[in-house]
């Protein structure tokens, strides 16, 4: 007598365990992180809007997002450049991080002037990933030194951007991104207040690196 095909008798050991452990033999699966989600270019974002977990319902700046968020939330970022301080209303914990995430390259968070494009304040427990932060040697949040590098090491320039900026000059620096803002009318042109505060505390020999 032949025997049945050992593939038809076979259930696999992973899933005949998942199924013992849910009444009713469904597999259970762990609930996604709770997400906001931001989207400028999107016709339907709205920053008037309170807490909402909907993709079809986007906020439109990063900002706003910031004031709805609760531990454990992630917020997820289309590509962009979303102006103003981003400052979390809440912090997370260890186990329940605030998440901000872009979804893709160019998402750029831009202080526009403001002192700070980052605001933690009382809020731990907070990342950023994938993000393009404008101005971060003006705000802290890295060293001018740590630029260069990154920019060497990483998209292999013979020589870091702030660094060719003191070789080259800061006051010829600031003539052509003036220039360039003024005929173009780009932001991305817009002159740094750290560039404007080293020329004025030093018009002939500043320097980016003291």
């Amino acid at each position: 007598m032949r025997r049945p095909a050992r593939s038809l008798l076979a259930v696999p050991a992973s899933f005949a365990t998942l199924a013992a452990l849910v009444p009713g033999g469904d597999v259970a699966l762990p609930d996604p992180a709770p997400a906001l989600w931001v989207d400028a270019t999107s016709p339907a974002c709205s920053d008037t809007q309170g807490r909402v977990l909907d993709p079809s319902h986007p906020y439109c700046s990063v900002a706003r997002a910031a004031t709805q968020v609760l531990a454990g939330d992630t917020v997820r970022v289309a590509p962009g450049r979303y102006p103003g301080t981003v400052r979390p209303a809440h912090a997370g914990t260890p186990d329940a991080p605030i998440r901000f995430v872009a979804d893709g390259a160019g998402v750029v968070l831009d202080g526009a002037g403001a002192a700070n494009t980052i605001k933690l304040i009382a809020t731990g427990d907070v990342q950023f990933t994938g993000f393009e932060v404008t101005g971060a040697v003006n705000q802290g949040v890295c060293s001018a030194q740590a630029v260069d590098i990154a920019m060497q090491k990483g998209v292999n320039y013979p020589r870091g951007p702030l660094a060719w900026a003191d070789a080259i000059g800061l006051r010829h620096v600031f003539t052509v991104l003036a220039n360039l803002g003024a005929t173009y009318g780009e932001d991305r042109y817009r002159v740094s207040p750290l560039l404007r505060r080293k020329l004025a505390a030093n018009p002939e020999g500043a320097r980016i690196h003291a």
